[in-house]
């Protein structure tokens, strides 16, 4: 995805979710709104390109402080990511949370998901 594309997938992302936006969605469920491609992209990329989509998931953390952004980030993208990459990239995720303090607090969203294997090192990563 070339800069200009992630840009505006970050910019629509957080247009679809902030408290503040008419266009604001709880769910990712309208697929009549103008701003559901970012939703889906994002989603694509969880699946397809796993790390890309990691990096999309941090320039929005990055770029935004609204709760309701967060939130819908946390519950769906992140988790999606531990759900079906956590084994892969669970060093990602580990390496992160060293060093971004926001990351951690983006993960005490996450419900428990993703291989038991793996699931008490995401746990350590919360502070709860």
């Amino acid at each position: 995805m070339n800069m200009l594309r992630r840009a505006a997938l970050v910019a629509t992302y957080i247009q679809r979710f902030a408290t503040d936006s008419p266009n604001s969605r709880t769910q990712g469920d309208d697929v009549d709104e103008p701003t559901f491609w970012a939703f889906e992209e994002l989603a694509d990329l969880v699946m397809e390109k796993p790390n890309e989509a990691f990096d999309v998931v941090l320039e929005i953390l990055a770029a935004t402080t609204d709760e309701s952004v967060l939130n819908n980030l946390s519950a769906g993208a992140l988790e999606d990511l531990i759900r079906h990459h956590g084994v892969r990239m669970i060093g990602d995720f580990e390496r992160e949370a060293a060093r971004n303090p926001r990351f951690v607090e983006l993960l005490e969203g996450v419900w428990q998901v993703g291989p038991p294997e793996v699931w008490g090192r995401f746990k350590a990563l919360k502070r709860s």
